[in-house]
């Protein structure tokens, strides 16, 4: 069995492929640019939201504190009126790029060690399946945890993880190679 250590120059190469081709694709396709929009009468409405001190947070309107006073007649009232929605209010100044692009690589070190794990773990044990399963499903999972409102992140890492799993076994089957120093059953063309 090899051990997690072993797989560290690996985990890291992957962790900056998917870094690299998340950048690329994210900036290549432009998946958010139709999900944004500019309110309307945007200064006004940022005006009477820094009258009012909005702090940080997620906000929901028109809001309603209990489900029971969701279901009231007035709340019934406030939904058809509309507007509604939510915002997310961020602090002040700048978007902090460096500091979500640091999170997003560390997070891609995070999945390449459970699909570390899980190539470690369904290695020669009878439960391989469910070890393998169990992989995709937590780094599934973690993507999903972690980027609440990017559920197609998840789909990303699901599809990285079935592709590259495939792909690999494919390449170093049908174009072979050297081994790898760290599983020598393995072919660089397959990695």
């Amino acid at each position: 069995m090899v051990s997690l250590t072993a797989l560290w120059l690996p985990i890291v190469l992957a962790a900056v492929v998917v870094f690299i081709a998340s950048s690329v694709i994210h900036m290549a396709f432009k998946y958010h640019n139709s999900e944004y929009r500019q309110l309307p009468e945007e200064e006004s409405i940022l005006n009477a939201m820094r009258g009012a001190k909005t702090r940080p947070g997620f906000y929901s309107f028109p809001y309603a504190g209990t489900m029971k006073e969701m279901g009231s007649p007035e709340m019934t009232e406030k939904y058809t009126q509309g507007p509604v929605g939510t915002i997310n209010v961020n602090p002040s100044g700048p978007p902090a790029m460096g500091k979500n692009l640091m999170l997003w690589f560390a997070y891609s070190i995070v999945v390449g060690i459970f699909a570390g794990y899980r190539r470690i773990r369904r290695r020669g044990e009878s439960n391989q399946r469910l070890a393998a399963v169990a992989g995709y499903a937590a780094s599934v999972l973690l993507t999903l945890i972690a980027f609440p409102d990017d559920a197609e992140l998840g789909l990303t890492v699901l599809a990285i993880l079935a592709f590259g799993d495939g792909s690999a076994t494919l390449g170093g089957l049908l174009i072979g190679g050297p081994k790898l120093s760290w599983n020598h059953k393995k072919t660089v063309s397959g990695f």
